[in-house]
This record gives C-alpha cells, structure tokens and sequence, in this order.
C-alpha cells in the first residue's frame, strides 16, 4: 500500500514573502468640489430628518432627555400621524380630528393608515432614482425635505442601508428619526474618443 502524500512539503515557520500595506485613501475634490461625489460615483439627492417636524415641544423634550429614543415607537407614530394625515388631505396643519384619533385610536390602525398614505405618495414622480444608498450626513449643511410625508415615504422604503423606490413601506423604519442622505448612483460620463 503507497502513502499518497503532496508534492510540496511546506514550511509552516518561515515568513511570509508578500507584505500588505494599508494607508488610508483620501479622496480629493474635483469638478463638483465634494469628496463624497467624486471619490465615489454618488450624487446627492436629498437629506431626511423625521425629527425636524416634531412640535416644538417635543423638540425641546429632545433637548432635555438627549434623543429621540425617548419617545418609543408608538408616541413617534401618534406625532407623525395628524400631519401626515393634513398633508395626504392636501391641507397645511393638522386638523383637530387627527390630532384626536392620534390619541385615541390604536396605534395597529395608525400603523396601517399611514402606510396606506406612504404607498401613495409617487416617489417616481418626484425624481427619486429607483435605488439609492443612505448615508450618515456629513458636515456639509444641506437643506432638508421639508414634506414629512415625502421624508417617511422615502425612509420607510429603507432595506438596512438600501433605499429601494418601488418597495413597500415599512411604517416602523421610517420614524427611527435618524438623521440620513440619501445618495444615488451618478449617471455615467461619456467616454472621451
């Protein structure tokens, strides 16, 4: 009987003959004069803040007790459904009706109202691309979007850090009150001949 052994015999002890080095890539600013846009391949589409349209009440609690955490998912769904409710009825402020069924209709009906209003509203419409990535803000100040509706629509359509357009919402993601860019695939550039 032959003992089928590997050709090669390998030494264990010796040290490695490749080093790998790595440095940090520090992306220069180009044409659009933003680090993000041109080291990447990503533009910017929009910045969503839930938070921004809580009363200001609320927010001062915020400042209080350091977060938005302090609410817990419910008390976010019953903030977010009487202006929700105002802008998919076309009105400017919340009528005194929604804020009454925010506080006394279970929190699995507003759940399911408001995702009735997210699948509504028309993303494609709006110019959002059909894929994006979310990405914690960076320094640079931007202007946020200033509908709620809009801002839940487009969070609620979050896959992890995925945005995915024709998705359906998911109502609980959307009133995490994280403070995101959404960011899309740059269109290509034309090759030069």
């Amino acid at each position: 009987m032959t003992n089928d052994s590997p050709a090669l015999a390998r030494n264990m002890s010796a040290p490695p003959r490749t080093t790998l080095n790595f440095s940090a890539l520090a992306v220069a600013k180009g044409a659009t004069g933003e680090a993000v846009t041109d080291g990447t391949g990503l533009t910017f589409v929009c910045r969503l803040e839930t938070w921004a349209f809580a009363p200001k009440q609320c927010r001062g609690r915020r400042r209080r007790e350091g977060d938005w955490d302090a609410f817990s998912l419910e008390d976010r769904v019953r903030l977010a459904y009487p202006r929700v409710e105002a802008e998919a009825r076309g009105r400017k402020r919340a009528s005194a009706h929604g804020h009454r069924r925010s506080v006394e209709a279970p929190v699995e009906t507003l759940v399911d109202e408001l995702r009735e209003f997210l699948s509504a509203v028309a993303l494609a419409d709006a110019g959002l691309p059909p894929f994006g990535i979310f990405l914690p803000p960076w320094n640079t100040a931007r202007q946020r979007e200033e509908s709620l509706t809009r801002t839940i629509a487009i969070l609620g359509r979050r896959r992890g850090s995925v945005f995915l357009r024709d998705a359906e919402p998911i109502v609980w993601t959307a009133l995490d009150g994280e403070l995101l860019d959404l960011w899309a695939p740059a269109a290509p550039q034309p090759r030069a001949a």
